[in-house]
């Protein structure tokens, strides 16, 4: 699961750098160089959004490494559903997955996850969607199949395997380990 949330949630390294450039057309020689700058960034990059669901409030987020929850950066607290502005996806910050239209509004005007629509087994979290694709999810372990059944996903710690109608593809530490034509 670690590795499906990793585009949304992991921490990112900016770097700004400017080069030298030469002009090479010119009769003579001019060289200008400005000097590298390097910034650090602990949050998402400056392209990412994010809004707490709950408080409609922009949000910056960091995955808590204990327990894969993702909390809100200033605080600490655990953000429950965030809303990525540029995917326009809703996740569910416990797990990570995408819950779009599996969730409504409580009388208490807070979201959750709609029981109709999600089941949980224990601490897994159990989705189907309407076009028939399935979600199960937990802290350790991340399944998807497709709505027509040709497409599953499974991740497990640093090890994603995917199977596709022509594929069977293994990942383990970013990098494809396996692939096998079917």
């Amino acid at each position: 699961m670690k590795k499906l949330m990793i585009p949304a949630f992991t921490i990112a390294v900016a770097t700004l750098g400017f080069t030298a450039c030469n002009n090479a057309e010119s009769e003579s020689t001019t060289t200008d160089s400005t000097a590298m700058t390097t910034t650090t960034m602990e949050t998402a990059p400056a392209a990412s959004q994010y809004i707490d669901l709950n408080t409609g409030q922009p949000i910056e987020m960091k995955k808590n490494e204990e327990n894969g929850k993702m909390v809100a950066m200033a605080t600490g607290e655990p953000v429950e559903f965030y809303v990525d502005m540029n995917t326009r996806d809703t996740f569910y910050g416990k797990t990570g997955t995408v819950v779009n239209n599996v969730m409504v509004k409580g009388e208490d005007m807070k979201y959750k996850l709609d029981d109709a629509k999600v089941k949980w087994d224990g601490n897994e979290l159990k989705i189907l969607y309407a076009d028939g694709s399935k979600v199960k999810a937990d802290e350790n372990e991340y399944k998807y199949k497709s709505g027509d059944g040709k497409t599953k996903v499974k991740i497990d710690g640093d090890e994603k395997k995917i199977k596709t109608e022509d594929k069977k593809i293994k990942i383990e530490d970013g990098e494809p380990t396996k692939v096998k034509n079917r």
